[in-house]
This record gives C-alpha cells, sequence and structure tokens, in this order.
C-alpha cells in the first residue's frame, strides 16, 4: 500500500482536540457563558463520521453562508465534534449566532464560530446513535480500534474496485512496517494542526504538557492500530461492527456520502432520498439525525420555525 494514500485518506482531524478548548479561542463570547465538556472519546471514528457528514451539508440546501462556513473552517467542525454541550446552552449559543448573523455579521472569527457551533451541535447525533467505549473506559478498546480500521478501510476503499483493501484478510506482511508509520505519521500532523487554531494559550507550559502526554499515549496505540488493520480477526469484525450494525455501505446516505469524495457529485442536490430512505446501520442513522438536526437549525436561523418548535426538536 503506498504511504501517501494512507495518510491522504486517513487524515481526519480530530486526535486531541479536547485539548483545544473552545472558550480560550471565543473568549468573550457565549462559548464562555455554557457549560462545556470534552467528549474524552480518542478513537477516530467520531470525526471519521463527522467527515461524512461535513461532506453530506456541502451539497445540501443549508444557507449559503453557512454552507461556506463549514468549507471554509472544517477544523472548527470537527473541534465543535470533541466537546459535549446541553441542550439548554445549545439553545443560547445558536440564539447567540442568530442574533449575530442578523445585526453582526462581520464580527470576529464569524465564520469559524458557525462551524464550531454546527460541530458542537452534531454531536448530538453522533451519541444518540454511536456509543465508543471510550465514554467509560480508560483508553482506547479493542473495539474502537476495529471500527477505526474500519473505517478508515472504507474509506480507502471509495475508489476503483481493483483497488480495494481487504476488510477481512490478512494484508502481506511488508505491509505492517508501512502501516505503523502511516498511524504515527497521521498522529503527529493532527497534533501540529491543532497549533493552526490558536498559537498562543494562557498557559503555554501546561498546553505543551497535555500535548506531550498525548502524544505518548498515543505512540502507545501506532502498534494497537497496525496489527489489527493488517491482521484482523474476523470473529472481531463480526463481533464489532457486522452484528451491532455499526456500517453498512449499501446504506443511502453512505453511498452519498462516497460519491461526493469521488466527486461524481457536484453542488447542491435533493438529500431527501437519502434522508428518508430505511438506513440499517448506527453510523447511517446517526448521519441522517445529523443532517436533520442541521436543517432545523438553518431553519430556525432563518425564522422559518418557532423557538419552541427548535427547542422541542433538540429535546432534553
Amino acid at each position: 500500500m503506498e504511504r501517501r494514500q494512507f495518510i491522504g485518506t486517513s487524515l481526519i482531524a480530530g486526535l486531541g482536540t479536547f485539548l483545544v478548548n473552545p472558550s480560550e479561542l471565543f473568549s468573550g463570547t457565549i462559548v464562555e457563558q455554557v457549560n462545556l465538556s470534552p467528549n474524552n472519546d480518542i478513537s477516530l471514528s467520531p470525526f471519521l463520521w463527522g467527515d461524512d457528514l461535513h461532506k453530506v451539508l456541502q451539497v445540501s440546501n443549508l444557507d449559503k453562508t453557512v454552507r461556506e462556513a463549514l468549507h471554509h473552517n472544517y477544523e472548527y467542525f470537527q473541534l465543535g465534534m470533541g466537546w459535549k454541550v446541553g441542550s439548554q446552552d445549545l439553545l443560547k449559543i445558536i440564539d447567540y449566532l442568530k442574533y449575530e448573523i442578523k445585526e453582526n455579521p462581520e464580527s470576529k472569527w464569524f465564520s469559524q464560530k458557525i462551524s464550531l457551533y454546527f460541530g458542537l451541535l452534531v454531536g448530538k447525533a453522533h451519541t444518540k446513535f454511536i456509543h465508543s467505549s471510550s465514554e467509560t473506559s480508560q483508553g482506547i478498546s479493542e473495539k474502537d480500534i476495529y471500527r477505526d480500521c474500519y473505517l478508515i478501510k472504507m474509506l480507502q476503499n471509495a475508489g476503483e474496485e481493483k483497488n480495494r483493501i481487504p476488510i477481512t484478510k490478512s494484508l502481506k506482511k511488508e505491509s505492517y512496517d508501512s502501516v505503523k508509520e502511516g498511524f504515527r505519521l497521521m498522529r503527529e500532523r493532527n497534533l501540529l494542526r491543532m497549533h493552526t487554531y490558536k498559537a498562543e494559550f494562557s498557559d503555554a507550559e501546561k498546553w505543551i504538557g497535555d500535548v506531550i502526554d498525548l502524544h505518548h499515549e498515543s505512540a502507545d496505540n501506532d502498534e494497537k492500530y497496525a496489527k489489527i488493520y493488517c491482521n484482523p480477526n474476523p470473529e472481531k469484525i463480526e463481533k464489532y461492527i457486522l452484528t451491532p450494525q455499526f456500517y453498512n455501505e449499501e446504506d443511502l446516505i453512505i453511498k452519498t456520502a462516497k460519491d461526493i469524495q469521488m466527486f461524481t457529485i457536484a453542488g447542491q442536490i435533493d438529500l431527501k432520498p437519502s434522508l428518508n430512505s430505511e438506513a440499517k446501520s448506527q453510523h447511517a442513522k446517526a448521519l441522517q439525525e445529523g443532517c436533520n438536526l442541521s436543517f432545523a437549525c438553518g431553519d430556525y436561523l432563518k425564522s422559518t420555525i418557532s423557538k419552541d418548535a427548535w427547542g422541542k426538536i433538540l429535546g432534553d
């Protein structure tokens, strides 16, 4: 397997996002006034899911201002997914955004804040349908790694049939070192990308210490990832992927995301068939929910639904 292809298709912003607190990035805004908590999910799956959702939202009928903000500020969308916020605080955040869109669209970091807020919003959909064991255990679990490797391979297999990477079979022995190196580079590049959020922090020494700790913790996982990626156990794939219906590439909304990835879809499209189709997998159901939450938010921002209706959609 060619290393550049591995890095190019696997590098999804996400690692270490909980080290970058949005309230520090956007001091003096509504983000400082709400209760944010890190997801503490160090697996890649939520961000690979978020990447699919981000693609689909790009071709949706969301307002142009929102779509452009998401397009140009991808890292902030993924940053939002790395944090949790309650429904009542989300109401406050979106109310603040609605005010800014109407009264102060030239405010500082306006576009980045839109992307961040939508990331916080859609995280609810992922939490609802896809529960990661990282939320209740120390470190990353075997289930997390199997799911991460499975999604990475599905992402890589979006191209021509002849280039498909085996899902249940072992790769050639010489692939192991290349794959392990690929995970190392992916991890280090993601750590470097955190610097692009904001170069200075109020407690730089603590932040650097946290990054070093995360670096060492994540480095210990490189070998675990490489072993499972190169030598998956079919019984574990059945247990963690197939039986719970974690992912099904035949789900229409997943096919749509894959078509967007391969540039067979360009411009806005009617997503109703994808949203109304019966989704079999957790991944697809969460994508549908993420889209519906985003569209409802867009409607509220345009005042086509009431605040009460928007609040009911968010739930408790």
